[in-house]
């Protein structure tokens, strides 16, 4: 049969599953999951019309298609096409699957026994199929009877607690439109079970996921080259995900900046001044830009607001476990120098106007590539037989380049006393 090419009705089924990749509303994807299990109904009940089919076409005196051909001729005066065999051979497959029935029916004891061993098949796929499109529904009913629930809820909360008109209408606006919007991507924290990987492959799966990430700043790339165990230990101790809903603050102004940070995905709006009603800068910060670098080198507070427009994904890089990699690291000078530099450009900044200071960044506001190459030109990598170059000291630097800032604390007695690199500064904003 030239119909036999509807098997390719098979490849139907992984587009679905591609497509549904893209689909976040999980109702639509209840209802892709059951379009799933009707078409592989429909592909079962093909294969077993064709069988049936054949079993007609044998060299026989009584069959099921000689007597339909009879019949037809009989009444109608025309012999059936292909096309109205087929159909009919599928309309008796389906029937072997549900309560109905239909005029086609074995004659034959080869029809028979095929018939009987169709029946027994299609008992246990039926049954399969009926309990897992109902196991499907109830999900579906008790997820929207959840936000039915919720939806009281919030309704009875904002008329008993007499909430105004006009907030009430912004929380109604806010939940409506985020009803059938994307959740977030799925974060290792979502993922339990992670907890029970060794602790090498929890490692390599960290640097795997964070480093493609953080390698466009001129600092971590320059760093994979010269101490990878660095970067190997930043992405396993101190990177984490970060989730912002849209219309939600990250930070505001005046708050203290803990971590360092670089947006993955969505769109964001610097304020300066928002709460003055007087906006004194807006920036747009999307996927690439940096926020708050200055986290990691100076006791830092946030000069303006940052709000999602959209749900926001970042990655963040906690000061605290950053500094507490770096000071056992033999490149800490490196860094000292960096520090250092990067304390300079803030009060560089401050003198020439740059009201955003260091909470937002592009990567060409970063330091540069040839800057950093030239902070950590000391330490060379050098190549052995156990893996990726390992770092070793090439000198050592003068002491002026020994970092202290305006509060006189020395990075060196720091590092003496086994405390963390941190760089206290008095810094204009």
């Amino acid at each position: 049969l030239r119909l036999v090419r509807l098997v390719r009705l098979i490849k139907v089924i992984s587009l679905i599953a591609e497509f549904s990749d893209y689909v976040r509303s999980e109702n639509m994807l209840t209802v892709i999951g059951i379009l799933k299990l009707l078409i592989a109904l429909i592909v079962v009940n093909h294969f077993i019309a064709c069988a049936w089919y054949s079993l007609g076409d044998l060299d026989a005196d009584s069959t099921w298609t000689t007597k339909l051909k009879s019949d037809l001729l009989e009444e109608e005066g025309r012999e059936p096409d292909v096309g109205y065999m087929y159909f009919t051979s599928l309309h008796w497959s389906l029937t072997q699957f549900t309560p109905a029935s239909m005029e086609v029916f074995p004659c034959n004891e080869f029809e028979r026994i095929f018939n009987i061993f169709v029946l027994i098949f299609a008992m246990v796929v039926f049954s399969s199929f009926v309990s897992s499109i109902t196991n499907s529904v109830s999900v579906m009913r008790v997820r929207n009877e959840q936000r039915s629930i919720q939806e009281e809820h919030v309704r009875r909360y904002l008329t008993e607690r007499k909430v105004s008109l006009d907030l009430g209408n912004r929380i109604y606006h806010f939940l409506r439109q985020h009803r059938y919007k994307a959740h977030r991507r799925v974060q290792e924290e979502d993922v339990p079970i992670f907890a029970t990987l060794p602790e090498q492959l929890l490692v390599q799966l960290r640097v795997e996921v964070y480093e493609p990430i953080i390698l466009p700043h001129p600092l971590f790339e320059r760093l994979r080259s010269v101490d990878w165990v660095c970067v190997t230990k930043i992405c396993h101790l101190a990177i984490s995900d970060r989730f912002v809903c849209a219309e939600q603050d990250l930070f505001g102004a005046g708050e203290r900046a803990l971590s360092a940070m670089t947006v993955t995905s969505g769109e964001m709006t610097y304020y300066k001044d928002r709460e003055a009603n007087s906006v004194s800068l807006r920036l747009k910060v999307s996927t690439g830009f940096w926020v708050s670098e200055a986290a990691l080198w100076v006791h830092w507070r946030h000069l303006g607001t940052l709000s999602a427009n959209s749900d926001c994904e970042l990655l963040a890089i906690n000061a605290k476990a950053f500094r507490n990699v770096l000071v056992d690291r033999p490149c800490l000078e490196g860094f000292r120098v960096y520090a250092q530099r990067f304390a300079d450009r803030l009060s560089e900044d401050s003198k020439s106007g740059v009201t955003r200071g260091a909470d937002i960044q592009e990567v060409h506001d970063l330091i540069s590539d040839e800057e950093v190459e030239v902070m950590f030109a000391d330490f060379m990598p050098e190549e052995d037989d156990h893996g990726p170059a390992r770092l070793q000291r090439g000198g050592s630097y003068p002491s002026r380049l020994s970092l202290v800032l305006t509060t006189g604390v020395d990075l060196r007695g720091l590092r003496r006393a086994g405390s963390s690199l941190s760089l206290r500064a008095s810094l204009a904003a």
